[in-house]
């Protein structure tokens, strides 16, 4: 049975001034997960229990040589609904280089990425990292909107390297939970 609520969780306001229907579906997503919320169904105590936190999270690809692919699984939130405010990435040559010094992101260009999902939807088709990650440091990308995060399936990453030099990628997500407090 549809889990039915007005609630807004104070933490999604501001979007609430752009869009209640959006604000008020991230609050659902996070809330009336059952494996998040122990008050999953009960919508009226939604706004003297669980928070929302905004957290991040990384994965590292480190010393990519030249045309190989690494693949890591990713689970946000450990099989718990989330939402995906940003994500951004950093490429740097794992030996310091003697001389010029390099940005790191440099190579994001020459740094391949594909996400799927364990039930094998593509949401990110092989592309290069600064087409889908934000590369500046400190300057994340940022979807048009709010990206919803389905628990139970897992994200697999697959780095694939096509630079001469092997490469250290470290990826992030700014994500939102529900932070019951046990």
């Amino acid at each position: 049975m549809p889990v039915k609520s007005d609630f807004i969780a104070p933490e999604f306001g501001v979007w609430a001034e752009k869009s209640v229907i959006l604000a008020r579906a991230m609050t659902k997503w996070l809330y009336a997960d059952a494996k998040a919320n122990p008050t999953w169904n009960n919508p009226a105590l939604w706004g003297t229990g669980a928070r929302v936190k905004i957290v991040r999270r990384a994965m590292d690809f480190l010393a990519i040589g030249n045309g190989e692919a690494p693949v890591q699984k990713l689970s946000l939130i450990g099989g718990k609904n989330a939402i995906v405010f940003a994500r951004s990435a950093t490429v740097k040559l794992t030996a310091v280089p003697g001389s010029p010094l390099v940005i790191p992101n440099e190579y994001g260009s020459y740094v391949l990425m594909q996400q799927e999902s364990t039930a094998g939807f593509q949401d990110i088709q092989q592309m290069p990292l600064n087409n889908c990650c934000g590369l500046v440091p400190g300057w994340p990308d940022y979807s048009p909107a709010p990206e919803f995060w389905l628990g139970n399936s897992d994200k697999v990453i697959t780095i694939t390297s096509n630079w001469a030099a092997d490469v250290d990628v470290n990826l992030s997500w700014s994500v939102a939970m529900l932070d019951t407090g046990s």
